[in-house]
């Protein structure tokens, strides 16, 4: 991404709708699935501006939060809210040993048009993380769905979740759940991106990332937050995006 939408995501994240309804999302996979290693050594890998390490930070309070990402933009905005466990790299080699932690999680980041062959972060994930270890992974789901917001953040791929089951299997890692998520969404949000796939685009490649009116914005993450009672109970049959937990064999 450029360094305008780092300063778009540093600015809203903490209070935007999408962003908070899937932090509490992600925080049921990990008290239902992740409650012991959570608690120990954890990896953020593509940390961005550090929003969700901040959120590990202050719920979980890990032994060891180590934040990761290859933009040393993302970074400077992740050192601006305090952290110190911050290290430049790029996701396909990670500079950590064998076995070095007990919880990886990456948000959106293996989609990214800079990752040639995904399953390759994939091997690299279940490398670091310690017999038995977690992976929590959120992609975009359904190419059909490719829309100016993955060009303007430099999105290569969407996913089903067929698709990233196979390749965590590959990767050796065992998959335990893997589910689509925003499913309350997903209906207005694909008929607006269909539309305007079909009109072509406009070649002004900006993100979704737009503030909303503070009401709207507080509904649409109460939305989505409630699909967190439905984890590991029910696998959704679509939504924007593929969410899986997996564990290393």
């Amino acid at each position: 991404m450029n360094i305008d939408e780092y300063r778009i995501m540093r600015d809203i994240e903490d209070d935007f709708w999408w962003y908070v309804g899937f932090r509490r999302i992600f925080a049921a996979f990990i008290e239902r699935y992740c409650a012991e290693q959570v608690a120990g050594r954890v990896l953020d890998a593509g940390c961005g501006t550090g929003a969700f390490l901040e959120f590990l930070a202050d719920r979980y309070r890990p032994e060891v939060l180590v934040g990761a990402d290859f933009s040393p933009e993302a970074l400077s905005f992740c050192g601006e809210r305090g952290f110190n466990g911050l290290v430049q790299c790029s996701v396909v080699e990670l500079p950590f040993d064998d076995d070095s932690f007990d919880l990886v999680t990456s948000f959106d980041v293996l989609c990214h048009k800079s990752i040639r062959d995904d399953v390759v972060p994939m091997r690299e994930f279940a490398r670091v993380l310690r017999p038995g270890g977690r992976l929590l992974l959120n992609l975009p789901a359904f190419m059909f769905l490719y829309s100016e917001h993955d060009r303007a953040v430099h999105t290569a791929r969407r996913y089903t979740r067929k698709e990233l089951e196979c390749k965590l299997l590959s990767a050796g890692l065992e998959p335990l759940v893997v589910t689509y998520t925003n499913l309350f969404l997903f209906p207005p949000t694909a008929a607006v991106k269909v539309v305007r796939n079909l009109l072509g685009s406009s070649g002004d490649h900006r993100s979704d990332l737009v503030p909303v009116p503070a009401a709207l914005n507080r509904a649409l993450a109460w939305l989505l937050g409630l699909e967190s009672h439905l984890v590991g109970r029910v696998t959704l049959p679509f939504g924007t995006s593929a969410t899986a937990l997996a564990r290393r064999i």
